[in-house]
């Protein structure tokens, strides 16, 4: 994405993994029939990771069309 690092988008991937991780282990502490909470922390970095997917298509069908 232009004037975003690669590492942004790796940094928020990383935080992706580990949210996930932490909903793993909380689930391993949980009841079976306990609820987990998820969305909020998520949210975000799947929100920007897909916005940059979106973003560099975009480039990429640009410079296709030319």
């Amino acid at each position: 994405m232009e004037g975003i690092p690669y590492d942004n988008i790796v940094e928020e991937l990383n935080h992706m993994r580990d949210s996930y991780r932490k909903i793993e282990e909380e689930c391993g502490r949980k009841e079976r029939s306990a609820h987990i909470s998820f969305a909020s922390p998520l949210m975000w970095s799947h929100a920007e990771y897909a916005m940059a997917l979106m973003m560099r298509t975009e480039k990429e069908l640009e410079a296709i069309r030319q």
